[in-house]
């Protein structure tokens, strides 16, 4: 597991923000919506971006060779019908 600065600094805003809050979660959601409602910070909305007509569609599958042949009565996974496996 990671285990440098940054992740010890974010662990403990969250334990000290849960501990705030006496870890319910109801309450900590309640004050994190309220802080986003009265949030100062400028909010960004753009439209929705339409799909690219330049990329060429997808393409058909080929494929991709012949199958292995297997001797009749044969038990091994490449011959194995999906129900016998």
């Amino acid at each position: 597991m990671i285990d440098d600065d940054v992740i010890r600094e974010v662990r403990a805003a969250r334990d000290a923000f849960g501990q705030k809050h006496g870890f319910n979660i109801r309450a900590m959601v309640a004050d994190l919506q309220a802080q986003d409602a009265a949030g100062d910070w400028p909010v960004v909305s753009l439209p929705p971006r339409r799909p690219s007509l330049s990329r060429a569609p997808n393409k058909t599958p080929q494929p991709t060779g012949a199958a292995i042949p297997v001797a009749p009565g044969s038990m091994s996974p490449h011959g194995a019908s999906a129900a016998e496996l």
